[in-house]
């Protein structure tokens, strides 16, 4: 497939809206960082060959991995109307094959025809739904973490963790629902790893909890 071709299978762009000179490949070493700014202009970017990895830097500079993007996959979309930088890292895991546009030309041919525009709203609300799931999944595993703490740091020498309060309270302490406090004693309950009773909580296997928390 041509760059050409690459580019126009995003549905971002027409042959009409299409400017072949202004089309950039570079070719990446696996664990580069990568970045939407070629020569300081904007660009987006499509993988031809490889494998790009996307990080979200948290506030304390954290990486927490986002997402794995194969060839025919964009990046620098998201903020195509923005003029600052997202939290982002950028690195390819294996030696790739990238090609960039400049975002200006992809405006100007949103702008141009309505089909474009709107195949851009449905990217972006693919995205949306992404990381709404995957919000969802880290909240998960946080409150599994933070539970699975408090069991470990509460137990007695019999394995035994006493509740002097409601699940809903014990919620409260750890900083999430109810609904997660049940749905993660669920999980562990399934996994044999825990054994729910009224007033107390018997691990069964604490070398498996410490486990969840690696």
């Amino acid at each position: 497939m041509s760059d050409q071709d690459r580019l126009l299978a995003t549905g971002l762009l027409t042959p009409e809206t299409l400017h072949a000179s202004a089309i950039v490949a570079k070719s990446y070493k696996a664990r580069s960082a990568v970045s939407d700014r070629i020569g300081g202009v904007p660009h987006i970017g499509v993988v031809d060959a490889g494998r790009v990895e996307v990080f979200c830097i948290a506030s304390d500079g954290t990486e927490i991995h986002l997402s794995s993007i194969e060839p025919g996959g964009l990046f620098g979309v998201s903020n195509l109307f923005e003029t600052g930088s997202l939290r982002t890292l950028l690195t390819t895991s294996q030696d790739s094959r990238l090609i960039f546009y400049p975002k200006a030309y992809v405006e100007e041919a949103l702008a141009q025809d309505p089909s474009l525009s709107l195949a851009y709203a449905r990217l972006c609300t693919t995205k949306i739904q992404f990381l709404l799931e995957k919000i969802e999944c880290l909240l998960v595993q946080s409150g599994r973490v933070k539970l699975v703490e408090y069991l470990l740091r509460n137990r007695d020498e019999n394995d035994l963790v006493s509740l002097d309060c409601s699940k809903e309270a014990l919620g409260k302490k750890l900083g999430i629902s109810r609904a997660c406090v049940y749905r993660e004693l669920k999980f562990l309950k399934s996994e044999g790893l825990v054994e729910v009773h009224k007033s107390c909580i018997q691990l069964n296997n604490s070398k498996a909890l410490y486990k969840l928390l690696s």
